[in-house]
């Protein structure tokens, strides 16, 4: 006897593969996409149910198929809601019926009350992690898609965002040190996805949270429909996005730039910053060093809110600074440095 593996079973998949011209059209765009990040590593699959995620799950099953990666999927049971483990259990099987064999990571700590649609994202994005760092996973794929690309734009136009917020999402962002989340499907629209997922499976989940007022996201779906009724183009949403990532990706050479220059790295999550960081560099350069010491620093996947960096930059201008924290670290005036621990 020998413990089943989590990737998808080979000769069962092979009868799930169809031959449909606008999914393998689809299947292309992820291809390209794995070929380009993955190649022939192996790699973890994070799927919820939804048609996004169930559409992720068949793409990278054929992709085992035919380039014989090895490829783990889960599922997230966060039991915020009453159902949430009988909902993993159904996705389990909808997925078990085309071959493709997924383990159920299930949470076991605090359940949150507040902000509960981040807090399940950093939850489901923990226990992947465990389980790819225990089994040396080194890519993530998840299955955010054009319609989240655009939502997510809105949302932080709504909350006054730079350049880093209104270029949304990144094809490839690492985790940390050990892990990648690889999005493939960011050019795929919802639409198309749903239509593989029914033609596959016949059968996805549908979160009732999608519907709920009371997140923005919902809110911002809704203002969306509204503005296409209107005649409003979402192609320019995206023209405006593609050109953000390229005004990022020009910023993003200066800051390196500006990293190798002031920033020396020292051992125990510590790091030496040179007072001319912020005295000859650019207040953009600047803030974009900040928000990645304190991302290195304190082993968080997100940097401190854009307003609390730029506060404290300030007050590093000043003569009479000598202490103050933020994002999990300690920030003490040294000399002519700034010392993060």
């Amino acid at each position: 006897m020998k413990r089943k593996n989590t990737s998808a079973s080979n000769k069962v998949v092979r009868k799930t593969f169809v031959k449909n011209i606008k999914i393998n059209k689809i299947y292309k765009v992820f291809k390209s996409k794995l070929n380009k990040h993955i190649k022939l590593n192996k790699f973890a699959v994070g799927v919820s149910g939804g048609s996004d995620s169930l559409s992720l799950a068949y793409f990278s099953a054929k992709y085992q198929k035919e380039f014989k990666n090895k490829v783990f999927f889960f599922i997230v049971d966060h039991k915020i809601k009453k159902d949430s483990s009988k909902e993993s259990t159904n996705a389990k099987k909808i997925l078990k019926k085309k071959g493709i064999n997924a383990k159920i990571l299930t949470w076991k700590g605090s359940i949150p009350f507040s902000n509960i649609q981040s807090k399940a994202r950093l939850m489901r994005y923990s226990l992947i992690e465990k389980e790819c760092t225990k089994n040396r996973i080194p890519f993530l794929l998840t299955a955010h898609h054009q319609d989240d690309q655009i939502e997510t734009f809105l949302i932080r136009l709504t909350r006054g965002s730079g350049i880093n917020g209104l270029s949304s999402m990144s094809e490839v962002i690492s985790f940390n040190n050990n892990l990648k989340i690889i999005r493939p499907l960011l050019k795929v629209n919802k639409d198309d996805l749903k239509y593989v997922a029914s033609t596959i499976f016949k059968d996805y989940i549908n979160d009732p949270a999608n519907e709920n007022k009371n997140f923005l996201r919902v809110r911002i779906r809704n203002l969306r429909r509204s503005l296409e009724l209107d005649g409003f183009k979402i192609n320019r949403i995206l023209n405006t996005i593609n050109n953000l990532k390229k005004a990022k990706k020009a910023l993003e050479f200066y800051k390196n730039l500006a990293l190798k220059k002031h920033v020396k790295y020292i051992k125990n999550y510590s790091c030496i910053i040179s007072i001319n960081l912020i005295l000859d560099e650019s207040e953009e350069i600047t803030f974009r060093c900040f928000s990645e010491i304190f991302v290195s620093v304190s082993g968080t996947y997100y940097p401190p809110r854009s307003t609390k960096i730029s506060r404290l930059i300030n007050s590093l201008k000043k003569v009479n600074f000598k202490k103050s924290s933020l994002g999990n670290c300690l920030i003490q005036k040294k000399t002519r440095f700034y010392n993060y621990y």
